[in-house]
Formats: structure tokens, C-alpha cells, sequence
């Protein structure tokens, strides 16, 4: 939806960019809220919180116009582009979901959790497209209106999140007094910050490799058109969803960290194989492997996290870790900028390598560090 109304309305590169700047702006001043002050407030109350502003947020977004006013709402910290990592959302449904969660069902519940979310992402955008394209067509200006659903799934939200009052009831970070965002990192401060650090890094490398590029990349190599580059998309988004789920069962026989680094591993050799494939179908299958296997170390990411930091460091952390992901992925699209310049393949290279260098790394750091949850 907001790449039509950037669209509608005329933007430009530069304001285009200042938009997006914005929902980043946005969503790392909302991650240092919830990191300083989530244990004061409550994991609920800041969850609800979020969702109130998100309503709010809907009716202007949909009922008036213009760059500047987006980019103002941009820096709320409920807008974003993603759908199973969306900045202070996932901060504080991680922590929930591992507080709601006993056992191996805390492990399948971050895998359904987030193939609901990449569904319903794929959903909007298919049904929103449509919108768009028949029910808006010849008035694009209308096409903001769309985001008047916000409202409504905004409403819903608040109630379901108003049916997991047993959660607060049994919150271990409710002490009723806000303490410092450093401070919500106590014993495991050390171990945070060498995740976040890794996570920078990654995050980095995947923004070398965002779909935008690998959609440009396929067209410029192959010719391929913007119908074939969608339904290779879609057949990639219907990999990831189905691989959240599989990461869970493999991680239970597995291991988290072992399914972590052992699924992520092999994903970047693979991707590194991408520019020797002969023609577009090559090229199609190699990216559907290859999310078959990259997006594994979501979920279980999400869990190794929640299950390696005490209770009470949960909304903290996952906040430290997500603005450090934040931090780092905006750089990845410059270095992509430089390497393309001279050979177009080579972010595919040189992402996959970072990569491969993260996994390793991890695997050194924390093959030996034991967990502090359940």
C-alpha cells in the first residue's frame, strides 16, 4: 500500500527516502520505550499502548494527504513494512509469547506465530493490490482510504489482547518501577551485546539482498517481468511461511542454536550458487530452496533469545537485539549501491559470505553457553 501511495502522491527519490527514514526513526525510539520502560509498565499495558496508537495513527493516515504527514506519523513507531519482525510489536510479543508458553510448545508457538504473520502479510498485500487495481482504478488518491483498516484491526487487536490478562497476572517484569534501558539488562548484559552486535551484521547482509534488489537482479539478468518476478516472490513467501513451522519441530529434536546455524548455513552457500544458474527457472528454484532454509532462523532466533536471558531481561533484550537489526540493515542497500555498480551479482556473493561468517561466528560464541530459562 505505500509504495501506491508514494505513488499517488508524486514522490521523489529524496522524500521517498525521508518517508522510510522516518518508520525507521520511528520504530527504534518506540524499541528504546519498551526496552527502558516495559518492565515498569507491564508487557500488556506497553502491548496495548501500541495497539491504541496503531487505531490512531489509521485515521489520519487515511483521510489526509501529503509527504510530510506520513513522515510525521512515520516516527509513532507502529508503522512499518515488515510483518514478522515489526519493530516494537515483536519486542513485546516475544517476551509474552515466552511467558505465555511452557516447554516444547514455547518453541512451535514462535514457529505458528510467525507463519500467521507472514500469511496475513501476504494476504494484505494480495488483497489490498486488488483493491487498488479495481475498486480504486482511475482515482488513486482514493487509494489511501485503504488505510482506514487499520482501524478496525487496530479495535480487534485491543480485544484479543484484553483476553490475556492471565499473562499480567504472572508477569515477572511487573515491579512497578521503570528502571533504565541498561538496566533491564542484568546478568546477561554481556550476552545481549554480542547477539546484537552479530544481529547487526546479518541484518546488514540481508539488507545487501532485500527483494527489491533480487527483483531487479532477476530482471536485469534474465529479463525476467514483473508478473514472473511475482509468482516467484509468491512461491518464495509460501517457503518461508512453511519453513517457521518445520524450524519448530527441527528445533525440537535439534536443538535451537543447532537449528539456528545448520539451516542458515547451507541457505548462503546456496545463494552464493544463484548467479551460476543458467536461466530464469534455475534462478527460481534456487531462491525457493534457498527461503526454504534462511527464514528457519526467525522463529527459533526468537526463542534462543527469550530462553537465554532471565525473565525479568526478556522485553529488554529482545528490544536491545531488535534495534541493533534496525541499526545495521539500512547500510546493506549502500554496499549494494557500490558492488552492483561494477558487477551486478556481486552483493550475492558478498552477502552470502557475511553470512556464512555470522553463522560460524555464532556457533563459536554460544555453542558452549547455557541457557537461563526453561
Amino acid at each position: 500500500m505505500l509504495g501506491f501511495e508514494f505513488k499517488s502522491e508524486h514522490l521523489d527519490s529524496l522524500r521517498v527516502g525521508i518517508v522510510l527514514a522516518s518508520f525507521q526513526v520511528g520504530s527504534l525510539i518506540a524499541l528504546q520505550l519498551v526496552g527502558r520502560f516495559g518492565n515498569g509498565w507491564g508487557k500488556l499495558r506497553s502491548y496495548r499502548l501500541l495497539w491504541i496508537a496503531f487505531v490512531l495513527v489509521g485515521i489520519p493516515l487515511s483521510l489526509l494527504h501529503g509527504w510530510w504527514l506520513l513522515a510525521l506519523l512515520g516516527l509513532s513507531g507502529v508503522l512499518s513494512p515488515e510483518t514478522t519482525e515489526s519493530g516494537p510489536f515483536t519486542s513485546l510479543e516475544q517476551p509474552l509469547l515466552a511467558e505465555a508458553l511452557k516447554g516444547s510448545s514455547k518453541i512451535r508457538g514462535f514457529g505458528t506465530i510467525n507463519a500467521v504473520a507472514a500469511a496475513s502479510g501476504a494476504l494484505g498485500a494480495f488483497f489490498g493490490g486488488i483493491a487498488v487495481s479495481r475498486i480504486f482504478e482511475g482515482v488513486p488518491t482514493r487509494a489511501s482510504l485503504l488505510f482506514l483498516i487499520y482501524v478496525p484491526a487496530g479495535l480487534i487487536a485491543l480485544v484479543l489482547v484484553s483476553r490475556l490478562s492471565a499473562i499480567e497476572r504472572n508477569d515477572p517484569e511487573i515491579d512497578g518501577s521503570p528502571g533504565s534501558f541498561a538496566e533491564g539488562l542484568g546478568q546477561s548484559k554481556k550476552i545481549v551485546r554480542k547477539l546484537s552486535a552479530l544481529y547487526s551484521v546479518d541484518s546488514m547482509s540481508g539488507g545487501m539482498i532485500a527483494q527489491v534488489f533480487l527483483s531487479y537482479w532477476l530482471a536485469r539478468r534474465y529479463g525476467a517481468g514483473a508478473a514472473e518476478i511475482g509468482f516467484i516472490f509468491f512461491l518464495v513467501g509460501v517457503a518461508q511461511m512453511i519453513s517457521y513451522v518445520a524450524a519448530a519441530r527441527a528445533a525440537e529434536r535439534f536443538g535451537l542454536l543447532r537449528t539456528i546455524v545448520f539451516t542458515h548455513l547451507p541457505s548462503n552457500f546456496i545463494l552464493m550458487a544463484l548467479p551460476l544458474s543458467p536461466n530464469l527457472g534455475w534462478a527460481a528454484v534456487i531462491l525457493i530452496i534457498r527461503s526454504s532454509l534462511s527464514q528457519m532462523d526467525v522463529p527459533t532466533r526468537q526463542a534462543y533469545l527469550m530462553l537465554l536471558v532471565t525473565p525479568q531481561e526478556r522485553t529488554a533484550a529482545a528490544s536491545y537485539t531488535a534495534s541493533a537489526r534496525y541499526l545495521g540493515r539500512p547500510f546493506g542497500p549502500m554496499v549494494t549501491g557500490l558492488l552492483a555498480e561494477s558487477v551486478l551479482s556481486a552483493p550475492l556473493l558478498a552477502a552470502g559470505a557475511i553470512k556464512v561468517a555470522y553463522d560460524l561466528t555464532l556457533w563459536k560464541l554460544f555453542k558452549s553457553t547455557p541457557m537461563a530459562s526453561e
